[in-house]
């Protein structure tokens, strides 16, 4: 079969490629066997309908359905090595824009995580971009809830169809888009704790880091 026949390069309707969902799943081979297949079809830095590429999505773990509860350092460090921007935006329902590290920090990555994206994002730090932009205290995670959109694990706050009798539930990301994907009720509320109270921003270093080579290929 072919790779259009895979729907390798079919995007859903919020513009999310197979490659967005596969950097959830743990797995480097898995995202090496996209990115070889999708070459010169799908970019690297391919925006969904919100600006998010799949290393902004990397800086996210799913935390359900079997998949890792971290962001996983070794598909971060992939998506870099083979030419994903460091400095790209995204927005939440918020309109808030958000880098990889800022997600990342929000998501509660490890050290060697964040010491590999703020290595990567330095160039743009040198243009004159402001250190706080990346900074983030790290969201509260909501153990038993999903997003019924993406299926992805909820930090901080969530947007429910309280008109439904389950009760709809959409992340931070896909409540901006709430009206078109749940046009049945438009009565929504907003709960949740967005920051764990015991965290304290994390202040960006002016002294040079020491992280691992990313590797251009």
């Amino acid at each position: 079969m072919d790779d259009d026949s895979l729907g390798i390069t079919t995007k859903t309707n919020l513009g999310q490629t197979p490659l967005h969902f596969a950097v959830a799943s743990g797995s480097t081979d898995l995202v090496e066997l996209l990115l070889s297949r999708t070459r010169g079809k799908v970019s690297i830095n391919e925006p969904d309908e919100d600006g998010w590429t799949p290393l902004l999505w990397a800086c996210r773990p799913c935390d359900k359905w079997g998949t890792p509860a971290q962001v996983q350092y070794s598909i971060v460090k992939l998506l870099l090595d083979r030419g994903a921007d460091p400095l790209v935006r995204g927005r939440t329902w918020d309109d808030k824009q958000w880098s990889p590290l800022k997600m990342a920090r929000y998501h509660g990555a490890t050290e060697e995580v964040v010491h590999l994206l703020k290595k990567a994002s330095r160039h743009g730090r040198e243009k004159g971009e402001k250190e706080d932009f990346h900074a983030s205290k790290k969201g509260v995670r909501l153990r038993s809830a999903f997003c019924d959109m993406c299926l992805w694990g909820i930090r901080g706050l969530e947007n429910v169809c309280v008109g439904c009798e389950n009760g709809i539930v959409f992340c931070f990301k896909c409540s901006h888009w709430k009206e078109e994907l749940h046009p049945h009720h438009n009565n929504w509320e907003v709960r949740g704790t967005e920051f764990e109270e015991t965290e304290e921003t994390e202040e960006e270093s002016e002294s040079p880091e020491t992280s691992p080579e990313i590797e251009q290929v």
